[in-house]
């Protein structure tokens, strides 16, 4: 576990991430992080809650992180946040289930995930 907060946690639990003012400058920032494999590594890693930064976002209803984080996870990265526990026995998907709104591309992008056979 991790005692550490990295760069994508503190992006996860931003909300500039949906303001139209900030968006251009984040994700022009993440455009350039997304080739950077040791940067991707670390989306699958969590704190000391089990948290990983996709568990942060979906709590923190940062659905456009969380969209973002979907697509640019390498798929086995991908599929260790989508299984990952916390310490309250949750999933990324365990807290999308019990959000009241979840975008249209998030839940697109979590059927194309279960379509894959990846959820049990």
């Amino acid at each position: 576990k991790n005692d550490e907060k990295t760069f994508w946690y503190l992006l996860a639990s931003q909300t500039f991430f949906d303001s139209t003012s900030y968006r251009k400058t984040g994700l022009e920032m993440l455009l350039e992080i997304r080739s950077d494999d040791s940067a991707l590594k670390c989306l699958a890693e969590a704190d000391n809650d089990g948290n990983t930064p996709l568990h942060i976002a979906i709590e923190k209803r940062n659905f456009h992180f969380a969209r973002f984080v979907m697509e640019i996870a390498p798929q086995d990265s991908f599929e260790k946040i989508m299984r990952k526990r916390n310490s309250k026995d949750l999933t990324p998907i365990d807290l999308i289930g019990s959000a009241e709104y979840v975008p249209r591309q998030v839940m697109l992008s979590l059927l194309s995930f279960k379509m894959h056979g990846m959820i049990m």
